[in-house]
C-alpha cells in the first residue's frame, strides 16, 4: 500500500470499504467488528492512526493523520488476537498488514479481503449469532442470524 492509494481512499471518505480508527498505543476493540464486516461482505481497508472528525463537513479536512506510537507492537498485538479465539478464522496473509509513512506519521494499514464462501461467516467471540457483522452504508451491524 502506498501513500497515493491511501490519500485517494481518504479523499473519497469512509464507506463500506474504508474504516479509519484512532489507535495511538493499542489495537482498538472496534477493529474486530470491522474485520468481521469486511470479511463477510466485499472486503475493505482499515487504517489505524487516522482520526475522523465527524463534525467536519469538508471531506478534504475530515481526516487527521495522527499516526501510531509503536506500530510493530500494534501489529504484533493484532496478529496475536487475530490468531486467538477472538475470531473464528484468520483470512489475512502477512502482506495484508503493513506500516505506511504518511505525512510524517506511521499508520498501520490492514487490507481485509472478502472471505471465501467456505469460511463465512467470520464471527467474533465464538458466537456466530451475536458475533457476526456485515457492512452497510451506515456502518457495521450485528446479525442475530446469518
Amino acid at each position: 500500500m502506498d501513500e497515493k492509494t491511501i490519500k485517494e481512499a481518504l479523499r473519497k471518505g469512509e464507506r463500506v470499504t474504508l474504516e479509519c480508527k484512532w489507535a495511538k498505543a493499542e489495537v482498538p476493540k472496534s477493529v474486530w467488528a470491522t474485520y468481521s464486516a469486511f470479511a463477510n461482505t466485499i472486503g475493505g481497508l482499515i487504517l489505524l492512526g487516522v482520526n475522523e472528525d465527524m463534525q467536519e463537513k469538508d471531506i478534504q479536512k475530515r481526516y487527521q493523520i495522527v499516526g501510531v506510537d509503536e506500530p510493530m507492537k500494534i501489529i504484533t498485538d493484532f496478529w496475536y488476537t487475530l490468531n486467538s479465539d477472538k475470531v473464528n478464522e484468520n483470512i489475512l496473509l502477512d502482506n495484508d498488514v503493513e506500516v505506511v509513512n504518511l505525512d510524517g506519521a506511521q499508520i498501520v494499514c490492514i487490507r481485509v479481503p472478502q472471505a471465501d464462501w467456505r469460511a463465512k461467516p467470520i464471527y467474533l467471540n465464538g458466537n456466530v449469532y451475536k458475533g457476526t457483522y456485515r457492512r452497510n452504508n451506515e456502518g457495521d451491524y450485528n446479525l442475530s442470524r446469518w
